[in-house]
This record gives C-alpha cells, sequence and structure tokens, in this order.
C-alpha cells in the first residue's frame, strides 16, 4: 500500500513504521453522492479533505488522502480513535467510515503483525 505520513524524511511510497512494525493505523471514509458529480467530481472531494483535516486538527491524525472512491485518514501513534470517531460523525457528505489497519501486502509479512 502505498501512504504518505510516519516517519520524516521516508519514501512516500513505504508504509510509516510503528512500535509494531509495519502496521499503521488508519480511518477508511466513503462519501455520499460526491461520485455522482460529473466534472466537479475533483473539487468536491478536496473540499470534503480539507473538512475532514478541520475536523480532525489537533487529534494527531498525519494524514488525510483522497483515494478513488473513498478517502484515507492516517492516524498517529496515540490518537484516540473515539475522538476521531466522534468528529467524523458530524462531517456532512460521509456515508460511512472504518477503523482499519493497513499491513504489507507480503502475506508472510502481514501474518507476523
Amino acid at each position: 500500500m502505498r501512504c504518505q505520513g510516519g516517519n520524516p524524511g521516508a519514501s512516500p511510497h513505504t508504509l510509516p513504521l510503528t512500535p509494531h512494525g509495519f502496521k499503521m493505523r488508519c480511518a477508511i471514509v466513503h462519501y455520499h453522492e460526491l461520485a455522482l458529480k460529473g466534472k466537479n467530481r475533483a473539487f468536491f472531494e478536496q473540499r470534503l479533505v480539507q473538512n475532514l483535516r478541520d475536523t480532525l486538527r489537533g487529534l494527531g491524525v498525519q494524514d488525510v488522502t483522497a483515494l478513488p472512491g473513498r478517502i484515507r485518514i492516517i492516524l498517529g501513534e496515540h490518537t484516540d480513535w473515539l475522538s476521531v470517531k466522534l468528529r467524523l460523525t458530524k462531517v456532512f457528505g460521509i456515508a460511512h467510515f472504518a477503523l482499519a489497519h493497513s499491513v504489507p501486502l507480503d502475506p508472510d509479512l502481514a501474518t507476523t503483525l
């Protein structure tokens, strides 16, 4: 998985290292009708990303990134999930979200985490 954030100076194409190895906590956000906006879709996606950054400011979130069809929020090592969850419920345009863990694509490494 490609991601940014984590270790300063690290390549943007590597997983941020955590005390647990490669595992990284993040939230995956799916949005409502932005996908139907046609030529304005990119504008609305970026607006939602900025709204999420503003809403989550001060909680230790490392990055908010638009991916195809969803948004990934990289949580800091000490970011409180309940605080993030509470704030996400108040953002207009979100259909649903979930806590996720990013692991290496190598199945042998992923099972050791």
